[in-house]
């Protein structure tokens, strides 16, 4: 019977140590880069670091720049089709009938849904009707913008000589709305002379508003568009006019805002009508300031009156960035030829770590990464540890990592002491369904900080939460999901606490599947790889490569496969893993 018993034993002890051995010889089992996938991951860094090295160096924001999912943006898509159009591209049929069906409804001048309503709906649809071909446009369509432009020809004019749409009724006497007047009653005046509108009645009455309105004016904008105004009317402007023109201060201005572009479109517009002449070395001066506004989709209507400078210089052969604009237009547009939404990001720690995490393969001493720390060096001392609280657990953590980046003794200093005790308070008794996202980011803040936390420190679930998972039982709240599970054991791991407990967790973080096409897998992927890389465990990067470069997108990554567009929080974290797969940045540090 003792001798049955040892032999059990001894089986036990056998079948353990090869199980054992096949567990590790399955966690170590490395699969290194393929050539392929090493070039596209260093094409995806070299295309994210160059957007954000622009944004920094030429404040073009086109990496700070998102598409909104599921959204369709009129005003984005009036401006690409402009746009589009100066680069001999025409719109595409649909969004052709599109306009065209919206304008026969008898709401589209009263909506005020749009960003564009009244008077400049209708003359920016009419605009890019103009570019569609006239062949596919109807007689239906002609009668219903016709009917529409004497509907607010009549509703919009107000006896002092000037039109101005109904959504600015209220404001009409507040002062700085006498530059909308001026240039809705442009608007008006140039929709009327195509709907055939006799402005007898009323022309005297608006030019003498237009004559009042000019008095003072000197800018190129106003000259401009008053010329025009008057000629619709048949009324010759005054010669002198001309005289008053003042734009040398602008054209030698070291870099041109949105205001100066409009000013200088319409001057250049001025200069290919004869009005004025520009000498060779102010056209030179333009040409060589307009290269570097290249925004495109992160402010397209900036990008369209970059074009129209071009355009109007006869110099569009000079635009480089044709193709780079025409392939984003591609992946940007709908089916329906509408185009999304954009936001340009505006949280206040991450956004700036976004594009700290993007430079971290740029060469020591690369220009904006300098620029980038010098400014950060500012911003970040008028930050108070009390406000910082406030904010997103993970505006927190991304916070820090600005401050590492300025400074890489920060962890030592007086204020990173007073930031982890502040964080330390911030930690619950416990963790649940509603606060395991944000408990993991403090610990891995105060990680980052250095922190020799004790376990009493840590919310007091924390081991039974290991052991939980450890066990198999990964439902640890009615909302548990893989992702918020993998993020509270990377936080713990970069503590360098529980190291023997985490081990134990290895078999269930290895078993969890990366669905491309569930909601979160880019979140997944990054914090699945990285635990297991802490754990010491040899991951499949080419697997991993295969599946970064299925979310890459333009200038970021998608959050998965399903979406449209680059997400802000995808982008961050799946550039670091880039970085991380390529070797260019260790996986020990959140």
């Amino acid at each position: 019977m003792m001798r049955n018993k040892r032999r059990i034993t001894y089986l036990i002890i056998i079948i353990a140590t090869v199980a054992l051995f096949s567990y590790q010889s399955l966690f170590n089992q490395s699969v290194a880069l393929s050539k392929n996938n090493k070039e596209a991951l260093g094409e995806q860094l070299a295309g994210i670091r160059e957007a954000v090295k622009s944004d920094l160096t030429k404040n073009t924001q086109i990496f700070l720049t998102y598409p909104v999912e599921d959204s369709k943006d009129e005003f984005t898509t009036l401006y690409t089709y402009l746009s589009l159009g100066l680069l001999d591209k025409n719109p595409p049929k649909n969004v052709c009938k599109q306009f065209s069906y919206e304008l026969s409804k008898e709401e589209f001048i009263q909506t005020k849904e749009s960003f564009y309503t009244g008077i400049e709906r209708l003359y920016y649809s009419m605009k890019l009707i103009e570019l569609c071909n006239q062949e596919e446009i109807t007689e239906r369509t002609i009668k219903d913008a016709e009917v529409s432009t004497k509907k607010l020809y009549h509703s919009t004019y107000y006896k002092e000589g000037y039109f101005l749409s109904d959504e600015f009724k209220e404001f009409k006497d507040k002062e700085g709305y006498e530059e909308v007047k001026f240039f809705q009653t442009h608007m008006m005046l140039k929709l009327g002379k195509k709907a055939n509108i006799d402005f007898s009645p009323t022309k005297e009455t608006i030019a003498e508003w237009l004559n009042y309105f000019i008095k003072d004016r000197k800018d190129p904008l106003f000259i401009r568009h008053y010329i025009e105004s008057m000629n619709l009317l048949n009324i010759d402007p005054s010669p002198s006019i001309i005289d008053k023109l003042s734009y040398d201060s602008i054209i030698q201005k070291d870099y041109y805002e949105f205001n100066d572009l409009l000013t200088i479109e319409s001057l250049t517009n001025m200069h290919m009508k004869k009005w004025v002449t520009l000498s060779p070395e102010e056209l030179l001066s333009i040409l060589q300031k307009i290269t570097g506004s290249h925004s495109q989709f992160a402010n397209i209507q900036q990008q369209y009156y970059v074009l129209s400078i071009y355009s109007h210089l006869d110099q569009l052969d000079k635009y480089l960035q044709k193709d780079k604009l025409i392939d984003q237009y591609k992946r940007y547009v709908y089916p329906d030829g509408m185009m999304p939404l954009f936001s340009q990001t505006s949280n206040p720690y991450s956004t700036y770590y976004s594009m700290v995490v993007a430079l971290k393969s740029a060469e020591e001493g690369d220009v904006s990464a300098i620029q980038l720390q010098k400014y950060l060096s500012g911003f970040l001392k008028r930050t108070n540890v009390e406000d910082l609280m406030d904010l997103d657990a993970f505006e927190i953590l991304s916070y820090i990592h600005l401050k590492e980046y300025v400074d890489d003794s920060f962890q030592h200093t007086k204020e990173a002491e007073i930031v982890a005790e502040a964080i330390k308070d911030e930690l619950p008794s416990r963790v649940n369904a509603g606060n395991i996202i944000k408990t993991s980011y403090l610990i891995d803040s105060l990680a980052l900080l250095e922190e020799d936390l004790n376990e009493d420190e840590l919310p007091e679930n924390t081991s039974e939460i290991i052991k939980n998972l450890s066990q198999g039982k990964t439902k640890l709240f009615d909302n548990s999901s893989d992702f918020s599970n993998l993020l509270f054991v990377n936080s713990l791991a970069a503590t360098g606490k529980f190291s023997k407990e985490l081990k134990e967790v290895v078999p269930y973080a290895a078993k969890i599947k990366i669905d491309l096409s569930s909601q979160v897998p880019a979140y997944e992927l990054y914090q699945k790889t990285l635990f297991l890389k802490r754990m010491g465990i040899e991951t499949d990067d080419n697997k991993i490569a295969d599946q970064l470069i299925k979310l890459h997108n333009g200038l970021g990554y998608k959050l998965n496969e399903e979406q449209s567009f680059k997400s802000f929080y995808a982008t961050i974290f799946l550039n670091r893993l880039n970085h991380i797969l390529l070797g260019e940045e260790i996986h020990h540090d959140q």
